[in-house]
């Protein structure tokens, strides 16, 4: 008998280890699920920051390009700019040679004139004393 109760006792033994070592296989199971879940929680989270910083990185690219492209345009308008100063320097100092030229062409009329005048006024000075000359020697 007590062989009868020691075998029912190991059965019992048995049968309680074999549930525990279940529900311990179960919530094993439920744990590694639960671990599962967050990894893959988390290799989405880490796709989703890849997927933006390659947006990123792609944005940055492109807004590069485009700086590059607005430098390269503004030294071609300063280049441009600075032509047209150029330009513009040089038309000043044409029409600064023009007026020089132009006042120049006039002082020497002026001279010219005065010279002329001067010319003039002597000649009528000298008929005025030669008609005085002559209107003398009438009257006398």
């Amino acid at each position: 008998m007590i062989i009868k109760i020691c075998l029912i006792v190991i059965a019992l033994a048995l049968s309680i280890l074999v549930m525990l070592i279940t529900i311990a296989f179960f919530n094993a199971k439920r744990f590694i699920k639960k671990i599962n879940l967050a990894i893959s929680n988390m290799n989405n989270q880490f796709e989703q920051t890849r997927s933006e910083a390659l947006d990123l990185i792609q944005n940055t690219k492109r807004i590069t390009s485009e700086i590059k492209t607005n430098i390269n345009s503004s030294k071609s308008l300063v280049d441009n700019t600075n032509q047209l100063l150029n330009s513009f320097n040089h038309i000043a100092l044409s029409l600064r040679q023009i007026s020089d030229t132009f006042t120049s062409n006039i002082e020497n009329k002026v001279t010219s004139t005065k010279v002329n005048q001067h010319e003039k006024t002597s000649d009528v000075i000298n008929w005025a004393s030669a008609t005085l000359d002559i209107w003398k020697k009438w009257k006398t």
